[in-house]
């Protein structure tokens, strides 16, 4: 686990479980077919509003660069188009974009790059996490006991995975941690995007911090004062009684949470509300610097287990499988990957390309 009082700034990978599986050899294809992620909204759109809703196939692109596409061809800023999260740049992705235009979108011109699949209208606009979560389909290559994986994709089917953020949040080399502190210390002129970028990193940095700490010391259990959300809704409580609320969490009736820390995230009290302070404690945030991050990141809480819906796998080849699930708003297919084949960031999953600088995989 990193030593943030070691003067350290580099950012904590997040632990995976179980412990004692072995490494697996696999690769991520290098075509973009190889990693495709179908947006699932959160709800039905209306047929009729004020905002065109348009679902857009991108290839080789990120999401930034289709959002410069819609505004140029519908005359309306970047700041007035939403999106629900950025998708990832080396794939086939689908999701959906809202205009506050009448216009229609039969005209317009697109780069070889975008595809419109389809449009209608909604009376209001997307917002960041509007999208109940991400289909995705990984082509893996090289692997090294398809058997093996098929038997860890059973066993992950049925228990779920620990619900770190991956490697892409950080940035390439994990350098957007040390650009978050820098902004939150001294401040400066920087973009929306990037306050929000900035703030996530250092929420990231400090929930992957405290479940590192929480797993190695063997802590994946209620504890005296952790928050606890209720199965089925965003409802959380402090435990007051562990005994009790462990056995409610076997049986999936709760789910522990994590902070992305904030004012508005409901704090943990007691033994795990220790954990979490120190965490944040941690990153040694001077009084103006806390503020400025308070002011673009309210906070939340974050479930520390993470159910992969319909995941199956396809094997191709001895050597070539395709790995299919579903993930909710905010979790990361890379972080699934790792799990099953036991891999830690030092070892790229997809060495062909780098990592994008920003919020990928359906973020929040």
């Amino acid at each position: 686990m990193t030593d943030m009082n070691a003067g350290s700034v580099a950012p904590e990978p997040p632990p995976l479980l179980p412990s004692d599986w072995q490494p697996l050899a696999g690769q991520i294809g290098p075509n973009d077919e190889d990693f495709r992620v179908d947006e699932i909204p959160l709800y039905a759109f209306s047929g009729e509003g004020e905002h065109l809703l348009l679902h857009v196939e991108k290839r080789g692109i990120n999401t930034r660069d289709v959002l410069k596409e819609i505004a140029s061809q519908s005359g309306v800023a970047l700041r007035d188009i939403g999106y629900a999260g950025m998708k990832d740049r080396h794939a086939v992705t689908t999701q959906w974009f809202s205009v506050a235009t009448r216009e229609s979108p039969e005209t317009w011109v697109w780069s070889d790059a975008v595809t419109l699949l389809e449009y209608t209208r909604h009376n209001n606009k997307l917002r960041t996490g509007h999208l109940r979560g991400n289909r995705f389909r990984l082509r893996v290559f090289d692997v090294s006991d398809a058997d093996a994986l098929s038997d860890r994709v059973e066993a992950l089917r049925n228990t779920g995975i620990l619900n770190g953020f991956d490697a892409q949040r950080f940035g390439v080399g994990g350098k957007n941690l040390e650009r978050a502190l820098h902004w939150a210390e001294r401040g400066g002129k920087v973009s929306h995007f990037k306050q929000k970028l900035y703030v996530s990193v250092l929420q990231a940095h400090v929930f992957n911090w405290i479940l590192a700490q929480r797993a190695q010391n063997d802590q994946l259990q209620v504890l005296q004062g952790d928050v606890l959300r209720l199965h089925g809704s965003g409802s959380v409580f402090v435990s007051e009684d562990p005994a009790v609320d462990e056995a409610r969490r076997l049986a999936q009736d709760v789910h522990l949470t994590g902070p992305i820390f904030g004012p508005r995230a409901k704090a943990a009290e007691h033994e795990a509300g220790e954990i979490e302070q120190a965490a944040i404690d941690a990153l040694a945030l001077s009084e103006a610097a806390q503020k400025r991050v308070a002011r673009s990141g309210p906070g939340t809480r974050r479930d520390l287990f993470l159910a992969v819906e319909d995941l199956r796998i396809d094997v191709e080849t001895s050597n070539t499988v395709c790995v299919e699930f579903s993930l909710e708003a905010g979790a990361y297919a890379t972080n699934v990957l790792r799990h099953l084949l036991r891999r830690g960031w030092e070892e790229p999953l997809r060495v062909q390309h780098d990592l994008d600088d920003g919020l990928d995989e359906g973020d929040q």
